[in-house]
């Protein structure tokens, strides 16, 4: 199924996180710190997933593979911050072009990879897009756009692609809070003509679900409910439903 394939492409993702977030006691990466006085953006953190309200644990617990699965894929949404905080080692510098007051740029190396962040920010939106040039020792880039990503100045939506230099986009995330304060975040894999996604929903009360499609066809949705220590789950098996409840173990 390709729901095996989108798991493969974030933990993919996630690896690339760990390029972009490498800290400064890992002497693969170089890159001089910026002024200290000059405060004129930080990039910020979207806060979405990491107040994200969901029982991994007790879903973990449970001993039902779809539960897991959805409690796996919850952490690993969760994983997207990884890609907005450059490591402090990164060089610090205005934006060729753009005003000092909206825009700033971080560079750093790991390896043969210098990558680049651009961070802007205007009255209504942050922006960041993230450049790879150079090798990770497999594939050769330059001056190539991995990562775009956008987010409402009050954090109520946004969204972040992900690009592959041969298969153009590959993955995005999407995200919102109405105004009842229910957050929605939907992952999508592409896969050439083909997609699957999987939708995070949480309500205020805590309660929730997770529900995996593909190209527009439910194969299976897990619930729990405010109390996190249990809920429903429901799969197709061979064209037939098979649905239970579950209990945190």
């Amino acid at each position: 199924m390709l729901y095996r394939k989108l798991l493969l492409v974030i933990m993919g993702i996630l690896l690339v996180a760990f390029a972009l977030g490498c800290s400064d006691d890992d002497d693969t990466v170089t890159g001089s710190n910026g002024d200290d006085t000059d405060t004129t953006l930080v990039p910020a953190v979207p806060t979405a997933m990491a107040e994200l309200n969901a029982p991994v644990e007790a879903m973990l617990s449970s001993n039902n593979t779809y539960v897991g699965l959805a409690a796996i894929f919850i952490e690993l949404a969760k994983g997207y911050s990884s890609y907005f905080t450059p490591p402090t080692s990164a060089e610090k510098s205005i934006y060729p072009g753009l005003a000092a007051a909206d825009s700033v740029v971080y560079t750093w190396t790991y390896g043969g990879l210098t990558m680049t962040m651009i961070f802007k920010e205007t009255t209504t939106h942050y922006y960041w897009v993230t450049i790879f040039d150079g090798t990770d020792g497999e594939i050769t880039y330059e001056n190539f756009k991995l990562i775009e990503a956008q987010e409402t100045i009050d954090g109520t939506s946004g969204w972040l692609k992900m690009f592959d230099p041969t298969e153009g986009l590959v993955f995005e995330w999407q995200w919102n809070i109405d105004a009842a304060g229910k957050f929605t975040m939907v992952l999508t894999g592409i896969d050439g003509s083909a997609t699957n996604q999987v939708e995070i929903v949480v309500y205020p009360d805590g309660s929730g679900y997770v529900e995996y499609t593909e190209d527009g066809h439910i194969f299976w949705t897990v619930t729990w409910n405010a109390a996190g220590n249990g809920g429903t789950y429901a799969y197709l098996d061979n064209g037939v439903t098979i649905s239970g409840t579950w209990t945190s173990g």
